[in-house]
């Protein structure tokens, strides 16, 4: 899985500039500096890089529809 910055996730909130991050569900910055993983062309962003690995290790479990 390749590490994107700035591109359109799925969880992506009303103002482009928020996402809800995929495990924890706390609402993140999407921009400059953003934890993100692209894996099979969709974007994905995080809190910190905890949430990112536990996504990484099951992204079934916690891949979901746009909220």
């Amino acid at each position: 899985p390749a590490e994107t910055a700035g591109a359109a996730g799925p969880a992506e909130t009303a103002g482009a500039a928020e996402a809800t991050d995929p495990f924890c569900c706390m609402t993140v910055r999407t921009g400059r500096g953003a934890i993100t993983l692209s894996r099979d062309g969709t974007a994905y962003y995080f809190c910190c890089a905890g949430c990112r690995r536990a996504f990484e290790n099951d992204p079934a479990a916690y891949a979901r529809a746009p909220r």
